[in-house]
């Protein structure tokens, strides 16, 4: 129940500042006129009053119940911090009009006033105080836009140097390839000895691939954990190059990671990404994810974009065996049945 001045008043009477406080009994009565005895008592009213707007400003949640116009709960929370100046007012008061009249005015015109000329008092400094609780509320939102600002910023830097470093990846291992094609070894050796030369090319991809996804999904993955998923992803790149450069005679198609020729895809409503290497990536990475990313959202934006290059890859080699479809088609029609394969290994939704 919320506190009344008459309970505020019987609180401090029961354990603040009148709770040694006896009426003096006897008192004589000063010969003075009315307007003497109120200029005689108003610095005692004063003096209460100061000293419980300073224990009001001192309440650790006063700017907030001022914002919420609740200064009166400031008032009450103060209880018995001002005992010597209450009691010295109400002795006074009894001086001045008779025995017993100093707890009648506490309890009833004081007390009844006491938000007023409280407010009145510490209006000031909580409007300063409020200025400078908005004012750093604003820095913050500020600091913050700028934050976001700067972290997209770096997301995009970040995206950009993982394909810059993921095509000259593919650039060394192709080159090298081609150059191992008149050993006669097969397709796996010729992969095999191209990722050793290229060595520093693949680490460099690889480590840039998690920086930016970490940055982007704030995934916390380190290289340890899912390099062997990605280096198996550009082995089995690497390999489809080799096959398809022993198969041309030296001329594998470098624009993107090629994949071995496969029968024309149904429309996206039947297709499906069954067995091709965007499913295997795509089941690498969730397997990797597991018991590290708990958001489900999190995990499909983190398989899908971890396993672009895959999906590049099928959506040129479809564009290729499809003469009715452009290459954004193409991509678009993988890209969605990517998706759908990402919900399905992820699971389901959670249950609220």
């Amino acid at each position: 129940m919320k506190l009344t001045y008459l309970t505020f008043f019987l609180a401090l009477a029961t354990c603040g500042p009148l709770a040694g406080y006896a009426a003096a009994q006897n008192y004589p009565a000063p010969a003075m006129t009315e307007a003497q005895k109120r200029k005689t008592l108003l610095p005692y009213i004063r003096a209460a009053t100061n000293c419980v707007a300073r224990a009001t400003l001192a309440q650790p949640n006063v700017v907030t119940l001022y914002q919420q116009g609740k200064l009166s709960d400031a008032i009450y929370a103060t209880g018995g911090s001002c005992t010597a100046e209450v009691t010295a007012m109400a002795q006074a008061h009894d001086q001045l009009y008779g025995a017993g009249t100093g707890g009648a005015f506490f309890k009833g015109p004081y007390v009844a006033d006491l938000p007023r000329a409280v407010l009145k008092r510490v209006k000031g400094e909580l409007d300063k105080r409020v200025a400078e609780v908005e004012r750093a509320a604003a820095v913050q939102r500020a600091e913050t836009v700028k934050a976001e600002a700067a972290h997209r910023v770096a997301v995009e830097n970040a995206d950009k140097a993982r394909e810059m470093l993921r095509d000259r990846m593919y650039e060394c291992t192709t080159k090298q390839v081609v150059g191992l094609l008149r050993s006669s070894e097969s397709a796996e050796v010729l992969a095999t000895a191209a990722m050793t030369i290229c060595r520093k090319e693949i680490d460099e991809a690889i480590e840039q691939t998690v920086r930016a996804n970490n940055l982007r999904f704030n995934t916390g993955l380190t290289t340890e954990v899912i390099r062997p998923s990605l280096l198996e992803t550009v082995r089995k790149n690497v390999v489809t190059t080799a096959v398809q450069a022993k198969a041309t005679g030296g001329a594998p198609n470098t624009s993107a990671p090629a994949s071995p020729p496969a029968a024309q895809p149904a429309s996206p409503s039947t297709a499906s990404l069954s067995g091709t290497i965007v499913t295997e990536c795509l089941k690498t990475v969730s397997g990797v994810q597991k018991g590290k990313v708990q958001d489900r959202d999190t995990r499909i934006k983190t398989m899908l974009d971890l396993c672009r290059p895959e999906i590049e890859t099928v959506a040129r080699k479809n564009f290729l065996a499809s003469s009715g479809k452009t290459i954004d088609e193409a991509r678009s029609e993988v890209a969605a049945l990517a998706l759908k394969d990402a919900r399905t290994i992820a699971g389901p939704e959670p249950t609220p």
